[in-house]
């Protein structure tokens, strides 16, 4: 077997027993002919012994086995903050009954949060049940019910984020809840995602923001630390510089936040019009969160918008009505506005791929995030959800999902934004795979069958038999045409100022002199005057490229304006909403392969 492969193995080991178990840090005795390595793993990363032969020095091993045998369940790694619901117990019994469909449904809530309820009896099939703690500062202890996580981020180094739909243990029979556990990076410049959710909450400055989840309560683990960073820091201490810290190990803290609302994907949206109207309800919650609360989220994307079913009162009737809305999530990443305006500079570069602003890609570790980028990861969060379930063009989803969202480009060490998406808000179009533009329909394109086709079997085409357009081209194209203008200012602003103008240099008595205008007969316009008719054209010039520069300035500003507006921009999507038709059954099957491929 390769070293490769025995690496991958070892590291497939590790990341599995984190992903079963609730682990701080595990151990791993290495053995490899007569040779072995012991090895601590934490969600820092991990600590290698230097190899040594257990044949000839068996006592090294041998001392490490009986002091482990020696340690508390907290120094083998086990998180004493979790513990078993065996059979049997009350809570193992609470946990069976509250996954069964209610015998009544009182006022209408098991039919508007049935899913809860389903997720979290799904957590239960062939799992173990746990009671899993959290130390709220102002709350004391809270303990919470759960199986299986509903959602659990891969890998074995980072966050390790997994999320579970909970019971509450002081209100056993009371709604569902949502339990956050993870390792949060305590880098200086980020807040605890709790202490930003109470700020959004809070009454004070204007107001609770609307359309963000409401926090039950939070705090850190114990005091449940990685280690791994430190002996990486003393071990490169001599080596470290200011550049070296921009790569070193990161070190993180157990955490974990419950909030009361359990939520649907983004994914689950019904139709485009609705998913047009979910996305208005976080340009409002960024907005507010940003304008009355000094916040910025920092990293919109797919997993951070939730569907919520919740019941509102009809403004003119009074009737409580059942309707959806989107929650901004996840703000652990939420940045001080004041921290952006005076060029707060990032040591790493956080969001989420996909999603993340043309520019922020192109600025790795130099810059935060801006309100423009954040509209701009609404554009293309739109545009990631439209490709994979409407009809339009594309005939190689996986492919465009590729390009467009995932590629990159790898300079000097660094990785940028690839070349799709930096072209899309630089041309203002979007194109399909046989570069055409990318066109949405109302229903599904029929492919044009000919004889004497071009394109073999094996590779669909993009020409279709086009029905009728729908009305998601045209928000597309509006936010386009501003995203075009925001980069060209971009441009305009990187480019030093003696590149953007050009000023012909002083003629010299050579020149004037050129034997090649003379002998074409040109000596007569060169004359005592010359100089001061060129000089007096030059200026001309230069005022005539000042005036179009200002003219074209003063536009691209105006039309990239409403990138930095919320209400501009929430003003365009309800245009969109409340002005045009929408089909009401354009929602298809998912066009992007479970694989991807």
């Amino acid at each position: 077997m390769e070293l490769e492969d025995v690496l991958e193995r070892i590291l497939s080991n590790a990341t599995s027993v984190f992903g079963g178990q609730h682990r701080t840090h595990i151990f791993t005795v290495l053995l490899f002919d007569t040779k072995a390595r012991l090895i601590r793993w934490d969600r820092a990363g991990y600590v290698v012994s230097e190899p040594f032969d257990y044949v000839s020095e068996p006592q090294k091993l041998i001392l490490f086995i009986w002091r482990f045998a020696r340690m508390s369940p907290e120094q083998r790694g086990h998180d004493t903050s979790a513990s078993r619901v065996f059979p049997d117990s009350a809570d193992h019994e609470l946990m069976k009954e509250r996954a069964k469909p209610p015998e009544m449904d009182v006022e209408g809530a098991a039919a508007l949060h049935g899913y809860a309820r389903v997720a979290f009896a799904e957590s239960l099939d062939h799992a173990t049940f746990w009671r899993l703690g959290v130390d709220d500062a102002k709350k004391g202890p809270q303990y919470f019910l759960v199986g299986k996580p509903h959602v659990h981020a891969p890998g074995l180094a980072g966050r390790g984020t997994r999320t579970y739909v909970a019971i509450d243990a002081a209100d056993p029979y009371g709604p569902f809840v949502y339990l956050k556990d993870a390792w949060c990076n305590v880098e200086p410049g980020f807040d605890l995602e709790g202490n930003i959710l109470e700020r959004l909450n809070s009454q004070d400055d204007g107001g609770p923001v609307r359309f963000v989840p409401t926090v039950r309560c939070h705090g850190y683990v114990k005091d449940n630390k990685t280690s791994s960073q430190k002996a990486w820091r003393e071990s490169r201490a001599q080596a470290l510089n200011q550049l070296d810290s921009v790569h070193s190990l990161k070190a993180y803290r157990h955490y974990r936040l419950v909030v009361d609302e359990v939520c649907l994907p983004l994914s689950d949206f019904r139709c485009a019009r609705e998913l047009v109207l979910l996305l208005m309800c976080v340009i409002k919650a960024h907005g507010e969160a940003y304008n009355l609360k000094g916040l910025i989220h920092g990293d919109i994307s797919a997993g951070n918008v939730l569907i919520y079913p919740t019941l509102k009162r009809h403004p003119r009737t009074g009737e409580m009505k059942a309707t959806r809305v989107a929650l901004l999530a996840d703000w652990e990443l939420a940045q001080r506005v004041d921290q952006v305006d005076e060029g707060f500079i990032q040591t790493h570069r956080v969001g989420t791929w996909r999603f993340m602003s043309a520019h922020a890609l192109s600025h790795p570790w130099k810059r935060a995030v801006g309100v423009q980028d954040e509209m701009e990861s609404i554009f293309h969060l739109l545009l990631y959800q439209a490709i994979r379930y409407l009809p339009h063009n594309c005939s190689s989803v996986a492919r465009f999902v590729h390009e467009h969202f995932d590629g990159y480009e790898r300079s000097h060490g660094a990785y940028y934004g690839g070349t799709a998406k930096n072209g899309a808000v630089r041309t203002g179009e979007l194109l399909n795979r046989r570069l055409h533009p990318l066109l949405f329909y109302v229903t599904e394109p029929t492919p044009l069958e000919s004889e004497n086709s071009s394109i073999s079997d094996d590779e669909p085409s993009d020409e279709h038999c086009d029905p009728a357009l729908h009305p998601i081209n045209g928000l597309f194209a509006e936010i386009l045409h501003s995203l075009k203008a925001q980069y060209r200012l971009y441009d305009i602003d990187s480019t030093p100022s003696n590149a953007r103008q050009f000023s012909p240099p002083e003629w010299t008595p050579e020149e004037l002199n050129d034997p090649m205008l003379l002998l074409q007969g040109f000596e007569d316009f060169i004359d005592g005057g010359f100089m001061q008719r060129h000089r007096l054209q030059d200026a001309r010039t230069e005022s005539w490229r000042a005036d179009l520069a200002a003219a074209e300035r003063a536009q691209l500003e105006a039309d990239a304006a409403r990138l930095a507006s919320h209400d501009a921009m929430v003003d365009l999507f309800v245009a969109y909403y409340m002005r045009v038709a929408w089909p009401k059954k354009d929602r298809v099957p998912d066009k992007l392969p479970a694989d991807g491929q």
